[in-house]
């Protein structure tokens, strides 16, 4: 008995020194795993390249946000020191995002949004 990923493969003959036999023996069972290896190779390179492709649409949200800031600035009521932090915050966030730093632009703008109380 062969155990092959799991699957067990009786080989009824005595197996040859040189593992001739075997090899033919077991040719059709590798023939037949080769279609679901390549649609996992493939179903693997798809992930990675809706991943990649993926990124970009998140670097492009960071405006969004800024506009968002802007259009709440206009109708709020926050007293000074936190109209001046919320105005440091988005500052801060489009510079990061004019640097490619989306992440931490996205975390600056998020917390101006906070202050502001836009979701």
């Amino acid at each position: 008995m062969i155990l092959i990923d799991g699957d067990r493969y009786e080989i009824s003959q005595k197996i040859s020194p040189d593992f001739t036999e075997t090899k033919n023996r077991l040719r059709p069972v590798f023939e037949q795993r080769m279609p679901i290896m390549k649609l996992r190779i493939l179903a693997c390179m798809a992930a990675a390249f809706i991943m990649m492709s993926s990124a970009p649409a998140f670097a492009s949200s960071c405006p969004k946000h800024m506009k968002a800031i802007d259009a709440a600035l206009k109708t709020t009521h926050l007293d000074k020191a936190k109209l001046a932090e919320v105005k440091h915050l988005r500052m801060e966030g489009e510079a990061m995002h004019k640097a490619g730093k989306h992440d931490e632009s996205m975390k600056s703008l998020s917390a101006a949004e906070a202050i502001l109380g836009i979701h």
